[in-house]
């Protein structure tokens, strides 16, 4: 599994989620890392 292409994919869509920044960092510290 490529983990930048589901960074990548998760934050886009978190784009459109009204808690952004959340999401991001929770995909940062979960998925990402």
């Amino acid at each position: 599994m490529i983990k930048s292409d589901l960074c990548l994919f998760i934050i886009g869509k978190c784009e459109f989620w009204y808690r952004a920044r959340v999401c991001i960092r929770y995909i940062l510290y979960r998925v990402c890392v």
